[in-house]
């Protein structure tokens, strides 16, 4: 068995496909891998695929019977995080999470998928954490009493509590089952700080953790390449070399891969952004087009980094304009 280790959302069961179909030459009850959402994960094999695609690096008791056998990696790179990210949320489990309703039942959305348990609660202790008790501290009239835990905000006289809640709005904020929505300003910026911070980013955090069995003989896949044909084809071809596999690329291949990138609705969410940027820099004034919420991140994390000005946190709506974004970001 050749074993393909990939994160989800970087497109691990479609490499699997095509392997097995076109470098192994395996049977296929089905002439294309796809299911409704356009995620290649209804492979149909009518003998034993020679090709097993799965998220080994997770399970290191699986991870350890893979010894003596051939590994190939798809590769994230820093600057894959835009897509990756966003058709994470999309494939993941099938889903189908559009990252530009998160702010919608975030919560519940997130909770379904395993990847995501870190998420939320990252997310949790950086904007749902218990303030009342340093607020209180702050508007604490002379004649109240002192408290230091959110126990003793809890025992407070009512009339101090309401006045707390009503006048000086400290309320312990919720984000769980029942209250699930999480404001988008808030996923906008934790989202743009991965962006900013590739190390610290759970895709590029789990990339470390593919390694392997010294007895194994280990190659990459570049995630980077599944959009574009002749760099998806040319990798192909480093493969057909190294597994020793001969590889046509036929029609229907070439057919396959075209189908595979028109159901990729993210394939393009970097360049756009990239070129908004270009435009920007350059100080043109232009109207926005439609972004979803991860291009808002990625944008706001590259003018961060370009302008040396932080983005606005508390935005519920992100900017209208190229004008805008000058007048926050550029400081001459």
């Amino acid at each position: 068995m050749i074993y393909i280790d990939f994160q989800a959302g970087s497109h691990g069961n479609f490499l699997e496909f095509v392997c097995n179909k076109y470098l192994a030459n395996i049977a296929c009850g089905n002439s294309t891998p796809f299911n409704s959402n356009g995620a290649a994960h209804d492979k149909k094999y009518l003998e034993r695929k020679q090709f097993d695609a799965g998220h080994w690096f997770e399970f290191p008791p699986a991870k350890q019977l893979i010894v003596n056998t051939r590994v190939i990696t798809v590769k994230i790179q820093p600057d894959d995080l835009l897509p990756v990210t966003a058709v994470s949320l999309l494939r993941a489990g099938d889903y189908n999470i559009d990252n530009d309703l998160l702010e919608v039942d975030t919560y519940n959305k997130l909770k379904k998928i395993s990847d995501y348990g870190s998420f939320l609660q990252d997310i949790k202790e950086s904007y749902f954490r218990d303030t009342r008790v340093e607020g209180y501290q702050i508007v604490q009239d002379t004649s109240w009493p002192n408290i230091t835990t959110a126990q003793e905000f809890d025992q407070l006289p009512e009339h101090i509590k309401t006045e707390c809640k009503n006048i000086h709005k400290l309320v312990l904020p919720m984000f769980d089952e029942q209250n699930s929505d999480c404001p988008r300003y808030v996923l906008r910026e934790f989202f743009k700080i991965g962006f900013i911070n590739p190390s610290q980013q759970a895709f590029i955090k789990r990339q470390h953790l593919m390694h392997y069995d010294a007895s194994n003989q280990t190659i990459t896949f570049p995630f980077s390449c599944f959009y574009h044909a002749d760099q998806f084809f040319n990798e192909l071809e480093k493969l057909s070399k190294w597994l020793d596999m001969p590889l046509t690329i036929t029609p229907e291949l070439i057919s396959l891969h075209e189908q595979f990138v028109n159901k990729q609705p993210y394939r393009n969410i970097k360049t756009e952004c990239d070129h908004i940027l270009h435009r920007i820099y350059n100080n043109e004034v232009f109207e926005l087009p439609k972004l979803v919420l991860l291009q808002e991140s990625y944008l706001n994390a590259c003018l961060e980094k370009h302008y040396g000005v932080e983005a606005l946190f508390d935005q519920p709506q992100w900017f209208a304009n190229s004008q805008q974004i000058l007048e926050h970001f550029d400081i001459h």
